[in-house]
């Protein structure tokens, strides 16, 4: 069967498929591997250090915990 171009050869292979396939599997695996990384990377991560607590805080925990702040009679 002839194309555009003029050629009657067919040999059965899509080339642009395929390469279109390569590519997808390439990205796809960098993908999935650099999804993994993450997940370990989290998985791994130290601790994060707690944030200060303001005096309303302070005084909003102990009063929690019954214990009262001085000057409160």
């Amino acid at each position: 069967m002839a194309d555009a171009t003029g050629s009657t050869q067919d040999d059965g292979s899509n080339t642009v498929i395929v390469i279109v396939g390569v590519v997808l599997v390439i990205v796809g695996g960098a993908l999935l591997y650099s999804f993994i990384q993450y997940q370990r990377m989290m998985a791994n991560a130290p601790a994060r250090p707690k944030k200060k607590l303001g005096a309303k805080q302070i005084k909003r925990e102990k009063l929690k915990m019954g214990v009262r702040p001085p000057g409160d009679d």
